[in-house]
């Protein structure tokens, strides 16, 4: 299959714009210690659930603070055993801000659903993991035209995008066909 030339004006715009949101999103803490301060930033901006780094480390005292104050602390990449997911969860252990851009591009395409995917560049690993750690049915994809194959052979509770052999633009087309 031919494809043809890319602009890379466009693709630096692109490159650009993405930067940009995400230095001006707060969908993520990337403080890597984790304080009193911190929860109390985040509960003043009325947040009542932040994301921070997988190797961001937290204060006893922030997680006392943020109990106190009904602020829910979660790490990128940190999956908790659900029987239904309420929307489309995407964490990406390695990327936290790859994550945040797939859920980005799905919010702006209006697709709404409820899942729980994974992205990983050693998908297989990930997948073992999440098995092992949430007793849950887990499959790994790399392609859209396997989703709806998968689905109805396996009812997967958690989905995990093999990144090795998707770009962006297909794991976004991916989780949505998921979604």
């Amino acid at each position: 299959m031919h494809h043809p030339p890319i602009d890379p004006a466009w693709i630096a715009a692109v490159v650009r714009e993405v930067i940009e949101r995400l230095s001006s999103s707060d969908s993520m803490v990337t403080e890597k210690v984790i304080s009193v301060r911190t929860i109390e930033k985040a509960f003043a901006n009325t947040r009542k659930e932040i994301a921070v780094g997988p190797n961001a480390i937290i204060t006893p005292a922030a997680r006392d603070e943020a109990k106190r104050l009904g602020v829910t602390i979660r790490k990128a990449g940190q999956i908790t055993k659900q029987t239904q997911p309420t929307s489309i969860a995407i964490t990406d252990r390695k990327n936290p801000e790859r994550a945040i851009m797939i859920t980005e591009q799905l919010k702006r395409r209006g697709i709404k659903g409820q899942a729980t995917i994974v992205l990983s560049e050693k998908p297989s690993s990930e997948v073992f993991r999440l098995i092992s750690e949430t007793k849950q049915r887990v499959a790994m994809v790399s392609s859209v035209s396997s989703v709806d194959r998968i689905k109805k052979e396996l009812s997967p509770e958690v989905w995990v995008i093999d990144m090795n052999e998707v770009n962006l633009i297909a794991a976004v087309n991916i989780a949505a066909r998921i979604a």
